[in-house]
């Protein structure tokens, strides 16, 4: 028995594995093909990040298929509510490539979910949130630390705007401000160039969050012990070391 269940997850691990290697291997391919016939230059000001929403196809909630709304969770009461006032955006497979916050693109802050390779494969709709508010703070992040001489090659992207279903899977708050694209996570490394990637360069970056560039204006994860900074635009303040999700995945 045991032989036969070594043997059954082999052949999921190799088939996840080939499915993963197919999707991301087009993605790099229908990547480069667009930047062969578009510009795309960095986005560095706030300027530049309104023009590229100025060109991006907004509609409302109630404007995306019922269907992507039951897939992704967002027709849940829990979340359908807050999800009806905000704006969202439909995105093309191209869309997905467009830089929007220096050299990230568009797809670096969305969820990897099955929507988005449906959109890789078939060029189907992507339907998200995403903040300009929070994407202009990012960026206010990353001139600030230009012109104090910390290295923002240093600040690695983890997450921005999560499906309700995807945020439900990897066990976050059930009403965690990435579901409504007002939020970014970000991992923090040798930002000082001292050698060392340490408590030191994160306390740096919740000090330059905390005083400069989130203030009372929104909210800031510490999560202690670790590289990892959650910053918002909820409108007020709001400061925690950890969480826990309010859904049960069992349930």
């Amino acid at each position: 028995m045991r032989r036969k269940t070594g043997w059954f997850v082999l052949v999921v691990i190799i088939l996840v594995a080939l499915v993963f290697g197919y999707l991301y291997g087009r993605e790099y391919y229908y990547q480069r093909q667009y930047d062969r016939t578009h510009i795309n230059k960095p986005v560095t000001t706030k300027q530049e990040l309104s023009k590229i929403y100025a060109e991006l196809e907004t509609i409302r909630f109630g404007d995306i298929p019922t269907k992507v709304q039951d897939a992704t969770h967002a027709s849940k009461p829990i979340y359908k509510k807050k999800l009806q006032e905000q704006p969202y955006i439909k995105l093309t497979r191209d869309d997905l490539f467009r830089k929007i916050v220096r050299d990230y693109r568009i797809k670096d802050f969305l969820s990897k979910d099955v929507m988005y390779a449906n959109t890789i494969q078939n060029n189907a709709p992507y339907y998200l949130c995403l903040d300009k508010k929070t994407l202009s703070k990012f960026i206010e992040l990353l001139d600030w630390m230009d012109s104090n001489d910390y290295d923002t090659q240093e600040i690695t992207l983890r997450s921005g705007y999560r499906s309700p279903r995807r945020n439900y899977y990897i066990g976050g708050a059930s009403q965690s401000r990435h579901i409504y694209g007002q939020a970014i996570d970000i991992g923090v490394g040798d930002i000082n160039r001292d050698g060392s990637s340490n408590k030191v360069d994160k306390d740096l970056i919740l000090h330059i969050l905390d005083t400069k560039i989130i203030g009372n204006s929104g909210g800031i994860g510490l999560y202690p012990g670790t590289r990892a900074v959650h910053f918002d635009t909820r409108g007020r303040r709001a400061r925690w070391n950890t969480y826990t999700p309010a859904i049960k995945k069992n349930k």
